[in-house]
């Protein structure tokens, strides 16, 4: 038998789309509400101080903090397989172990 196990975790998708990055927007996005940071950054209408850029290293870190946790937990329970939400991982959290 083949043990199963599906990781639940709140994540910001790891796609590029359109003029977003996801992973380095401060907040969750929703083009409703207007600009996003990163083209209201690119228009003059705030300025940045590599906000962006900062906010997107401090999300992998956390993210590949969180990744190894999820995974050690998966091999003390002996899982075979352990399943991701589409887009959850960014690649720079490939290589983690």
């Amino acid at each position: 038998m083949i043990k199963v196990l599906l990781a639940q975790i709140l994540f910001k998708p790891a796609i590029i789309e359109r003029e977003l990055d996801w992973i380095g927007e401060p907040g969750i996005y929703d083009y409703s509400l207007g600009n996003s940071f990163a083209s209201m950054v690119k228009g003059n209408i705030i300025e940045d101080d590599g906000m962006c850029s900062e906010f997107r290293e401090k999300y992998l870190e956390y993210f590949k903090h969180r990744l190894i946790q999820i995974v050690l937990w998966a091999i003390d329970r002996e899982a075979d397989l352990l399943v991701f939400p589409e887009y959850s991982i960014p690649y720079q959290c490939l290589s983690v172990y």
